[in-house]
């Protein structure tokens, strides 16, 4: 008989076997079972639910910090380093931004040192041609009627320095002019080394 558990158990009486048939509907016997499958599915489900919000929740806290360094790092690409690197999370986190504004600030320094090394000349750490003619160039483009004036200043016996008492006396014969060429400025005037034996 379908649906119906079925249990046959021998008797003994009196030298004869008798077979004791007890019947039950299934569902009755399963029903226990069916209650604690039930109430597993319940607390699986809510493990399930409970883990993915705790997941969400780190992994939130997580994204956060390395979204805010994947900023930083995108703007150091662009060349812009005042900004520092501050992000919440853990120790781990502190110390990669701490890391980060440590690199931003020695990106900055370098950059800055090329810009000067680029823009300088290295004997008397005036401005050089490049940096003078863009000087120049903004200068004249201010000016609206009023004058500019240029004043070349060249060397001509520097040469003879340098043959006659060496190249350490000939430099100290221009870092000597560029010194002093400075003292006479006005606080508005530029001066910068163009060449050899030029100041302008």
């Amino acid at each position: 008989v379908t649906g119906v558990q079925t249990c046959a158990l021998p008797i003994y009486s009196r030298g004869d076997t008798v077979d004791l048939i007890l019947l039950k509907p299934l569902h009755d016997v399963l029903a226990p079972y069916r209650d604690l499958r039930s109430a597993m599915l319940l607390i699986d489900t809510l493990a399930l639910l409970v883990a993915a919000a705790v997941g969400a929740v780190l992994g939130r806290s997580a994204t956060r910090p390395i979204g805010e360094l994947v900023r930083a790092a995108q703007r150091i690409q662009r060349g812009q380093y005042a900004t520092a690197v501050q992000v919440g999370g853990g120790e781990e986190f502190a110390s990669l931004a701490a890391a980060f504004n440590a690199m931003q600030s020695n990106i900055a320094s370098r950059e800055a040192d090329i810009i000067y090394q680029a823009q300088h000349d290295p004997l008397t750490s005036l401005p050089n041609r490049s940096a003078v003619k863009q000087q120049l160039e903004e200068l004249i483009g201010a000016a609206h009627g009023t004058g500019v004036a240029l004043l070349l200043l060249e060397f001509a016996n520097l040469r003879d320095i340098n043959a006659s008492l060496g190249l350490s006396v000939g430099d100290d014969v221009l870092r000597e002019a560029a010194r002093r060429l400075q003292q006479t400025l006005a606080p508005a005037d530029i001066l910068a080394r163009i060449g050899e034996m030029q100041f302008l």
